[in-house]
């Protein structure tokens, strides 16, 4: 920006003085014209204005004057990040929510910063978010402007219409800034329309402006990934108050509550949770907690959650809302449980069904070996049929239907060749697949898509289909899937497919002969099958005598 604007500069200045040589050039004319009208060379011409040296001094000072406003007006426009000083705005703090295992995209501090014509931003890396290993380094400010979550690219906690794309490699530092293209929410499809001014300060400090009005109510998310590790910010504003809301399942039935506020004060009215029929929580009347006030430090709530009047059925207890004064974000896992003993597969993302009816030790264990993402790296699978459906399960190592909330970044396996970056208009969808063969030789294929370990859409033998339950979760603490069809299928063979944003996919082998169960031995036919075995002996015998 700075370069920009001194060549800009520059040249204003030597219009200017194309200007002021025009103007002496006029000057003398005029002269000429004074001696020309007085008709006589033997009079003396009056003088110009430029004759003089105090006419000329006064004409400078007033170039000079014009000159100086011309160009401070243009620097100002232009260079807004020169004149923020970023030592005196406040930081928001990151909290690792998320798994960093790479400190030069492991974001410790950010900010954000606005004027009437322009966005600027903050952000303090643990390490240099320049320098890079097998993977570039990539950074995105997800900007929801109209603070609606509906609008825009859904990005997990928001609905982004604007973002900027910040790019680490071998060294340097460069960014884009680009608007939701429309369309479909899930599809990462944008249009760059401005260039952003990078300052890459210190090695683990970058900042940036943009020449574009955002609004003082936007909500602002900041992501950073290499590789499949990657880092999320909880979502703020712009120099307001916000509260982070981590949920996280403990023993003996009780769930805890961190609530963080960042930026400055938090006032927190109450909070609103989900409570299902029969579930009753200590010290909490129906499904709100009031009389939290204003938090300036940390504080910690635990949920103790009573089942006792819940029978063969799962719970899940979470934050459903929270009302505030702050932006917030709610985090963690919420707490799950499924209560008695069931005696069917419901699909309803509890799994306890499956390890009773099922058997944990009757799941086939994935053996074609890793890969490298683990939210696709199969780990157990299995199918069952009754009378009601029938059922398929997969789990993964990692988070089942994780994706990737900003599919830009070339992975191993990538299905485009050898390039730096993915194109536009590409979904963040993981999806599963399950094939299965009848015994009348029919062909089925359902494929599961979703990301942020929600499901997205359902396809049955590639049309979308209400038809088709889905329920997502863990499971022995892996990311766990559960498909049901209302239908009883008669299944001779059957297979899983894991397939992640970029095309890396995890196979299981063929299932075969699901459908035929090994006859038990019956005593009573006995006598028949040493009657069948005896007859031919007796006869060859009776042949030889």
């Amino acid at each position: 920006m700075n370069d920009k604007g001194f060549v800009n500069g520059n040249g204003m200045r030597r219009n200017s003085s194309r200007g002021a040589i025009n103007g002496l050039t006029n000057g003398k004319g005029n002269k000429d014209g004074l001696v020309n009208g007085n008709g006589s060379n033997n009079n003396v011409a009056k003088k110009g204005f430029m004759s003089s040296p105090k006419g000329r001094a006064g004409a400078w000072i007033v170039i000079g004057v014009v000159l100086l406003l011309i160009f401070g007006a243009f620097a100002v426009s232009t260079n807004s990040m020169k004149k923020t000083d970023w030592n005196s705005i406040r930081k928001y703090i990151d909290f690792d929510m998320s798994s960093v295992n790479d400190k030069n995209i492991n974001i410790e501090k950010f900010a954000f910063h606005k004027t009437d014509t322009t966005f600027e931003f903050y952000l303090n890396f643990e390490g240099d978010f320049s320098k890079t290993a097998e993977y570039q380094n990539l950074g995105f400010i997800l900007i929801d402007n109209d603070s609606n979550p509906n609008t825009g690219y859904s990005a997990g906690y928001l609905g982004a219409d604007y973002v900027v794309e910040i790019y680490g490699n071998n060294g340097t530092i460069s960014a884009t800034f680009s608007k939701f293209s429309g369309g479909n929410p899930h599809v990462w499809n944008w249009t760059e329309i401005e260039s952003v001014a990078i300052s890459h300060r210190t090695p683990d400090i970058i900042t940036g402006a943009v020449n574009y009005k955002i609004s003082s109510n936007a909500k602002i998310m900041v992501l950073t990934e290499t590789g499949y590790y990657q880092d999320i910010t909880p979502v703020v504003g712009i120099q307001k108050p916000a509260l982070l809301v981590i949920q996280t399942p403990l023993v003996n039935n009780t769930l805890r509550l961190d609530l963080k506020p960042m930026y400055s004060t938090v006032n927190v009215k109450s909070i609103t949770l989900q409570v299902p029929m029969g579930v009753e929580i200590k010290g909490v009347v129906g499904s709100k907690i009031t009389g939290i006030g204003n938090i300036t430090t940390p504080k910690t709530i635990y949920l103790r959650i009573d089942t006792s009047n819940v029978y063969n059925r799962g719970v899940e207890v979470k934050v459903l809302s929270v009302e505030t004064n702050a932006v917030y974000t709610i985090w963690g896992n919420s707490y799950r449980k499924y209560v008695g003993t069931p005696d069917r597969i419901v699909i309803d993302g509890y799994f306890k069904d499956w390890d009773t009816i099922k058997g944990i030790n009757t799941f086939r264990s994935d053996t074609t070996g890793d890969v490298a993402n683990p939210n696709i790296d199969l780990y157990l699978y299995s199918n069952y049929t009754d009378s009601n459906g029938t059922y398929f399960y997969a789990s993964v190592t990692g988070t089942m239907l994780a994706g990737n909330i900003a599919p830009v970044m070339e992975k191993a396996g990538h299905p485009w060749g050898n390039t730096t970056v993915i194109p536009k208009g590409v979904s963040p969808c993981d999806y599963a697949q399950i094939t299965f063969t009848t015994k009348n030789h029919q062909t089925h294929v359902i494929q599961v898509y979703g990301y942020n370990g929600k499901v997205i859409k359902v396809l049955f033998d590639g049309k979308e289909t209400n038809s088709v339950k889905v329920g997502v979760g863990r499971n022995h603490g892996s990311g766990a899937l559960e498909i049901g069809i209302d239908k009883k299928y008669d299944i001779v063979r059957y297979s899983v497919k894991m397939t992640d944003w970029n095309g890396e996919s995890d196979y299981s082998p063929v299932v075969r002969d699901v459908g035929i169960d090994t006859p038990e031995f019956n005593t009573s036919m006995l006598g028949a099958f040493l009657l069948i075995i005896a007859v031919p002996v007796l006869l060859r015998r009776k042949n030889r005598d």
